[in-house]
């Protein structure tokens, strides 16, 4: 692992972008987006970030929420997201991939790229997030790469039960 604006990175991914060290050097990664989302959150109980990558956005959340599951498949970032959130008590990291069944899969991680997965049959498990069964549940972050309807189609009970403010993230092609 390397540091980097005072979070651990993977460190066979290369440099990271300029544009990255840009949003990383200005404060929370892409942290307008989450200051717009969090405006629309009335309880601050639970928070999922589903692609929690390295906790970019999982340390902002267990700054406001009194539970943080932080879901990431992906082995490289999860180390690096045990590392960055190791001084919060609130945050539960869950290594796994998210999407309609119960299942496993495999991740070829992009090189220089330590968000970009592409997916394929393999050994990491992939579960629903209405398996976790979590209740409380105030806001849910969905950034996962292009597979954000697999895993809304599998948290369609957690979303009906809860009414979460959705942060999605997709790709324009």
């Amino acid at each position: 692992m390397r540091r980097y604006a005072g979070l651990w990175f993977p460190e066979d991914e290369g440099t990271l972008s300029r544009a990255m060290k840009a949003r990383l050097d200005s404060g929370v990664y892409r942290g307008d987006r989450l200051s717009e989302a969090l405006r629309y959150v009335t309880g601050f109980r639970t928070a999922v970030d589903c692609g929690a990558n390295v906790g970019m956005w999982t340390l902002e959340l267990a700054r406001h929420f009194s539970k943080v599951v932080a879901i990431e498949p992906a082995p490289a970032n999860v180390e690096c997201l045990k590392a960055n959130t190791e001084p919060f008590a609130n945050v539960t990291i869950v290594e796994c991939a998210l999407g309609v069944a119960k299942g496993a899969c495999g991740l070829t991680m992009r090189k220089g790229n330590f968000s970009a997965v592409v997916m394929h049959d393999g050994q990491i498990p992939m579960m629903p997030l209405d398996e976790f069964q979590l209740g409380d549940v105030d806001y849910i972050k969905v950034h996962v790469n292009g597979y954000e309807p697999h895993v809304l189609r599998g948290a369609v009970k957690t979303i009906r039960r809860c009414r979460p403010v959705l942060t999605v993230v997709l790709k324009q092609k």
